[in-house]
């Protein structure tokens, strides 16, 4: 089953994650990494500098998991 076809200087061809099988598969690998992977690792940084000028977080450290989870660890107590 497609789910997308490239109409245009492709010719035709099917884009990555255009079948179900794809769309559906969470393994995507590096590419996977640098289009969701390292979005969501800026968003956190972001998030986290913002709680830090608001008095209300000083981050430090900020990891993600296998399961894509973002884990942002504090100076108090080290809680996650």
């Amino acid at each position: 089953m497609q789910l997308a076809l490239v109409d245009g200087p492709l010719g035709g061809a099917t884009l990555p994650g255009s079948t179900a099988a794809e769309a559906n598969d969470m393994n995507g690998g590096a590419a996977s990494f640098w289009g969701w992977g390292l979005g969501i690792v800026i968003l956190g940084l972001i998030l986290a500098y913002a709680a830090t000028r608001a008095g209300r977080l000083r981050p430090v450290g900020v990891a993600v998991d296998k399961t894509g989870a973002l884990l942002i660890a504090d100076d108090v107590g080290n809680t996650v």
